[in-house]
């Protein structure tokens, strides 16, 4: 999946989706839903009025624009209460909208910062960071030893839109980085123990390592005898594979 950061205002991307983050309390009052509302004709309104929009935490809305921007369609995610609101709240909201974006052939992704972060005090870098690293999380799957009857949707790009690009493009590689780093973990909980014994998990974890210059230590059963982990290895003879202790 391509992340990238552009200048170019949101409400112009020609995506497939459009995630835009509310706050509650100012849904329709400024930034990007406030102009989304008025390029939408006053669509938004109702939905407002109803309570389906309120920007509450976790709140997903869903609009077809019909044409009137080049987003084929909206996603409002709400982060709550600016004045309590945690980046955390910012991962959910981006890992849920990116999950609404997924599309069979591969969806592109347009997301709104500009001026998202700024009720609630975060600095460009930090929103776009959160932002990375929720869509990375939430369009995780395990599905190596599957064979889906039909093929699972997609986000093929993302593109983050603000008005700090270099910012938002640091806030990425962070972003991106964390997620991956939590996606890789995720691989290996998932894998079944009958693949990834203690041997291979060794090796999987010395080339991620070796692939991000960090530096790692495998113990085998003598080096762990060495230093008296007689209970580590005492579980480890319940099984024909040799222990490993990373």
């Amino acid at each position: 999946m391509k992340m990238t950061s552009t200048g170019a205002p949101a409400l112009e991307a020609g995506a497939g989706t459009l995630l835009v983050f509310t706050a509650k309390g100012e849904v329709l009052e400024a930034g990007h839903p406030a102009a989304l509302n008025a390029a939408l004709d006053g669509a938004l309104a109702p939905l407002a009025a109803s309570g389906e929009l309120t920007g509450d935490r976790l709140e997903m809305a869903v609009v077809r624009p019909l044409g009137r921007i080049p987003a084929g369609k909206v996603v409002l995610a709400g982060l709550g209460d600016p004045d309590s609101a945690s980046l955390d709240d910012v991962r959910h909201a981006a890992a849920e909208g990116a999950r609404r974006a997924r599309s069979k052939d591969g969806a592109r992704l347009a997301v709104a910062l500009e001026d998202a972060g700024e009720s609630c005090a975060w600095s460009a870098e930090e929103f776009a960071c959160a932002v990375a690293e929720g869509i990375e999380l939430g369009l995780y799957r395990f599905d190596r030893h599957q064979n889906p009857t039909k093929p699972p949707g997609t986000v093929s790009e993302v593109a983050l839109h603000g008005s700090d690009p270099a910012a938002i493009a640091r806030g990425i590689e962070r972003g991106r980085a964390l997620a991956r780093a939590a996606n890789f973990a995720r691989d290996l909980a998932n894998e079944p123990s009958n693949l990834l014994t203690p041997t291979e998990l060794a090796a999987r974890a010395e080339a991620w390592a070796g692939e991000r210059g960090l530096e790692i230590d495998v113990m085998d059963e003598d080096a762990a005898a060495e230093l008296g982990m007689g209970s580590f290895l005492g579980v480890a003879k319940g099984s024909g594979e040799p222990a490993k202790f990373l």
